[in-house]
């Protein structure tokens, strides 16, 4: 069944896939930074959808740490100027 070809392949969803009530570092936490490289035809969107879930972090200090390994992680398949973008803006939200 896997891989399917490109067209056939359905969005990453990160409100169905990451909401999963209480956020604690058994559930999500490990695996958040890879969802960045999750394969979409909306690659902002994938990254906005992973910078809310952070941003919904806490405490902060944990919040900063996983911030910093998935904006790392998104670096490598995003251009820097959309990462930060992205983050700066979540940052002002979150305050």
């Amino acid at each position: 069944m896997y891989p399917m070809p490109l067209n056939q392949q359905q969005p990453f969803t990160a409100t169905a896939s990451l909401n999963s009530g209480k956020k604690t570092r058994s559930n999500f936490f490990t695996l958040l930074p890879f969802a960045v490289l999750a394969q979409t035809d909306n690659s902002e969107a994938l990254v906005r959808a992973v910078a809310e879930q952070v941003n919904q972090i806490e405490p902060e200090q944990e919040r900063r740490e996983l911030s910093t390994v998935v904006q790392l992680m998104a670096g490598l398949p995003y251009k820097k100027e959309l990462i930060e973008s992205i983050f700066r803006e979540g940052k002002k939200l979150a305050r």
